[in-house]
């Protein structure tokens, strides 16, 4: 993990305007942090006043080596401008600033989207988290968190996507297309795990077609396109995995246990005596 050095950085760029909602589309990664950076401002009374930097160790601020931001924090009491904000509407005012803010996330790719998958309201705060997706297609564990004050400004980002990861589906040497069908995924998974726990059957949820980016477990590798899905059986000890298949090759990616293996366990009644016959009361 980098930590910015946010003195230098204010000190090297030309920070926009705070009031600025309508940004120029060539900016850097750089450019578009030193914009938000510049339109911190103090929040009193409900409303966002007159801009007043505080001092570089109030922000919240690290990043990827590359540069890429993956926490922006203001101070209390202040707010980021949202930009092009839905007054009203938390998840879309949070996806709009993260599209305008796509470099500065190292997200600038023109088919990365965030989707609004889940918001809390809290005395008056709104926490949004999203989806990264790259051409409509979600991006496994890519996931950004915006909190917005009561007045839909941003208090905070916190990110985890996939950045250079993408270089694969942007040179095409990933293919978008699946290979393989979800029946034949789901067929797959069963084959795998039919051995375990025979004779019983092994079941599979309806597949979705999802990005596998090593990246976002910060393991190396090319990101793979692959089918998502639940294999289990009735004794759920034995196989109750998430499953990744992937959709060109049929093979199996990764498989994740979803519970823990219960501990088997007696539980025995003494009678308050250390001589009588136990009585099992619990197995």
């Amino acid at each position: 993990m980098k930590t910015f050095s946010l003195t230098a950085l204010l000190g090297a760029l030309v920070i926009a305007s705070a009031g600025a909602q309508v940004p120029p589309a060539n900016e850097t990664g750089q450019e578009q942090l030193a914009r938000v950076l510049g339109s911190l401002t103090p929040v009193a009374q409900g409303r966002i006043v007159a801009a007043a930097m505080p001092a570089g160790d109030d922000i919240l601020l690290s990043g990827t080596p590359a540069g890429h931001v993956t926490h922006l924090g203001a101070p209390a009491g202040r707010a980021f401008a949202a930009g092009v904000a839905k007054a009203g509407q938390p998840s879309l005012t949070a996806r709009n600033f993260l599209k305008q803010n796509a470099r500065m996330l190292g997200a600038s790719a023109a088919t990365v989207d965030f989707v609004a998958i889940r918001m809390r309201t809290r005395q008056g705060r709104h926490s949004v988290r999203l989806q990264q997706t790259y051409a409509g297609v979600p991006v496994l564990a890519g996931e950004v968190i915006v909190q917005l004050n009561a007045q839909e400004d941003v208090e905070a980002v916190l990110s985890d996507i996939a950045r250079d990861n993408l270089g694969a589906l942007e040179q095409g040497r990933l293919a978008l297309q699946p290979r393989l069908t979800a029946v034949q995924a789901s067929e797959v998974a069963r084959a795998h795990y039919a051995p375990e726990v025979a004779p019983l059957p092994v079941t599979t949820t309806e597949p979705k077609l999802t990005i596998f980016a090593p990246e976002v477990l910060d393991e190396p590798g090319e990101p793979q396109l692959v089918w998502e899905l639940t294999a289990s059986c009735d004794d759920a000890e034995r196989v109750a995995h998430r499953v990744l298949v992937d959709a060109h090759s049929g093979q199996i990616v990764r498989g994740w246990q979803l519970g823990c293996h219960a501990l088997n366990r007696r539980v025995y009644d003494g009678n308050n005596t250390t001589n009588s016959p136990r009585v099992l009361r619990r197995d």
